[in-house]
């Protein structure tokens, strides 16, 4: 399918989309532009076939001179996990040595080489597991080992109220208001005038983090469910209905009257961080950033926030058509035998990140994709959770020595990126070879309309966040008295940091 250009888009436009999905069902593209709250619009405008597009459109349009930096290495550094669950987590947007026909690839070693052409540079990438001590010991010790670094967001927090990293709003060449840069992650990760990193089009990550749900089309026309993409265009994709329709699915196949994750087959696969994407996904969060004062607040405290992880908390956990797959964790690699079982036909629905997408290509069964459900039918809009402890975001050292020419790089990667590194990643390695049908592909613009940021999960003010993901895992709870628990900590957290970043800013 033809990619569409990224621009601005509007509440307006995701109506556009909808109603699109459920008249034609075809649609392509993405786009990132602010909104005002925790989400990231960055869904596609319609945009008209043309025969004379400029493939390097963006890269032209940031206007960054040309020089040479006489063969310099720009170093990156990486923050890598590892261990059997993050296999799939690899790093694969930053450096190619060689194209090898992997799409993604081959788009990250003609970026490079452009890059390398026009500005006289080289790249070098360390994947580490010691980053943070690796980023400390080289900030306290003044030294430019590495030029710009690459962090989980949920471990970027602690690195961030250490001092490790530059303000990226002060960086030269670096504009931040192009369309490249994800603007509400600017608006999700910085607090108090200090960015010390950012999600932009430079990388793929930020997109494999994106949480969703995936349903088996055999399954579905097996328990006569409907059409599951007139449930979303028409509005009524919500919590209710994936509870009603999944409860329906629970097949003891072996009969041992009980029911087991290899052995039965249900009616929804979840992990423990559903239940955060969940409550997201119904526009509640832990805090909201203040769009005029970049100051959080907290925003749980109430009966819909209560509600609605009650609902998610039983839709999740409740032993006979659901399924958790933290249940199981350290028995087996879950994260596989999510793939496994869904490909087998033994759940109807599952909870997933986007990276879940790519490994289902080879699945025999058709299969199609669906945005985190609403809370109720007056929710306007679907949100999806950029799940912070599996997206990076990109920062600067505060001991780079060379500001000015690290900013160029970046400016020059990241624009370059949304003319050649997206388009790889939405339309040819999404729509091209893993997608099955038009109507999932329209699916992917709503699932990227607004991907959601809470400074309160990604800072974990007051321990809330931690105490969630816990609830995610079996262990049940009152939300309010946890909140009450957490709550007399949380402001202190909130006045720490904020305390932090305000200094940062004002360096």
């Amino acid at each position: 399918m033809e990619r569409k250009k990224r621009n601005k888009f509007s509440a307006v436009a995701v109506v556009l989309v909808l109603a699109m999905v459920a008249a034609s069902l075809m649609a392509c593209g993405k786009t990132n532009t602010p909104t005002g709250d925790n989400s990231t619009t960055a869904a596609p405008a319609a945009a008209a076939a043309s025969t004379t597009v400029d493939p390097l459109a963006n890269y032209h349009a940031a206007n960054v001179p040309k020089q040479d930096y006489g063969g310099v290495t720009i170093n990156f550094l990486v923050s890598t996990i590892s261990g059997p669950d993050w296999t799939q987590w690899v790093e694969r947007d930053l450096t190619a040595e060689n194209e090898t026909g992997d799409t993604i690839n081959d788009a990250v070693y003609k970026r490079n080489s452009i890059i390398s052409t026009d500005y006289n540079v080289q790249f070098a990438e360390k994947d580490d597991t010691n980053y943070t001590s690796t980023l400390q010991k080289m900030v306290k010790s003044g030294a430019q080992d590495y030029d710009i670094a690459f962090t989980y967001v949920i471990g970027g927090n602690t690195d961030a109220q250490k001092g490790l990293y530059e303000n990226l709003y002060n960086v030269p060449d670096i504009n931040l208001t192009q369309p490249w840069y994800n603007q509400n992650s600017i608006a999700g990760l910085s607090m108090a005038h200090y960015l010390p990193f950012v999600q932009s089009d430079l990388l793929v990550k930020p997109n494999d983090a994106v949480t969703a749900m995936i349903f088996n089309k055999a399954v579905v026309q097996e328990y006569n469910m409907g059409d599951m993409y007139q449930l979303v265009s028409s509005g009524q994709w919500t919590l209710d209905k994936l509870t009603e329709l999944a409860s329906q699915v629970h097949v003891d196949l072996n009969g041992d009257g009980q029911m087991y994750i290899k052995d039965d087959k249900f009616g929804l696969i979840t992990q423990a961080d559903s239940l955060t994407s969940f409550m997201h996904g119904s526009d509640c969060a832990i805090a909201k950033n203040d769009p005029t004062t970049n100051l959080p607040v907290p925003s749980f405290d109430n009966q819909k926030t209560y509600d609605v992880l009650n609902k998610a908390w039983n839709l999740m956990l409740n032993g006979q058509w659901s399924v958790s797959l933290h249940l199981y964790e350290n028995k087996f690699p879950i994260y596989d035998w999510q793939v496994t079982m869904f490909e087998a036909g033994n759940a109807c629905f599952s909870w997933i990140r986007m990276i879940i997408v790519e490994q289902l290509r080879g699945m025999d069964a058709d299969f199609g994709i669906l945005p985190i459900p609403k809370y109720d039918t007056n929710q306007a809009d679907y949100y999806c959770e950029m799940n912070p402890h599996t997206s990076n975001a990109m920062g600067i050292p505060m001991s780079n020595q060379n500001m000015a020419r690290t900013g160029t790089i970046i400016e020059a990667m990241t624009s370059l990126s949304r003319d050649i590194l997206q388009p790889a990643y939405y339309d040819i390695n999404l729509n091209g070879k893993v997608v099955r049908d038009s109507q999932s592909s329209a699916m992917l613009d709503v699932i990227f309309a607004h991907e959601y940021y809470d400074p309160g999960q990604i800072y974990d003010f007051g321990g809330l966040y931690d105490s969630l993901i816990q609830v995610g895992r079996n262990k049940a709870s009152d939300f309010a008295s946890m909140y009450a628990k957490a709550s007399t900590k949380m402001q202190t957290s909130i006045d720490k940091v904020v305390n932090i970043f305000t200094n940062l800013a004002n360096q």
